[in-house]
């Protein structure tokens, strides 16, 4: 497998969700896709830069671009400045969740899930790096 891609999931069944991470030099693209019909919802792009409060701190700014009545626009814009924070990296994220007739828990673990994967591919990633 190439070094500069990595595949993590988290959940199961109808709530599995999976997080491709592909890595270049200066920048990271992250696509979160699960539930019973991976597409895309949501496209954020996160730069780091330094936090207006702290200058010792990172902070991001993103921009979101979400397809009409999808719901993912939250979910790219944390994802992609917690992590473009953490690495600082310039970061796009890209995501599609849907379960049909989703209840609130399908949504709630579908979220969880998104998180957990995309945490461990960034995680990897610091470990690739030390």
């Amino acid at each position: 497998m190439d070094e500069s891609i990595l595949r993590t999931s988290a959940g199961s069944g109808k709530n599995a969700v999976e997080c491709i991470g592909i890595f270049a030099e200066k920048g990271i693209v992250l696509c979160v896709f699960g539930g019973e019909q991976p597409h895309i919802g949501a496209v954020a792009l996160a730069i780091p830069r330094p936090s207006l409060k702290d200058q010792t701190k990172l902070s991001a700014t993103s921009s979101i671009l979400t397809v009409v009545g999808h719901k993912e626009d939250e979910l790219v814009k944390s994802l992609s400045e917690e992590t473009a924070r953490k690495l600082n990296l310039t970061t796009v994220v890209v995501a599609g969740l849907h379960v049909e007739k989703a209840s609130g828990q399908n949504i709630k673990s579908l979220r969880e899930n998104a998180i957990k994967a995309t945490e461990e591919t960034v995680n990897k990633l610091v470990r690739r790096q030390k």
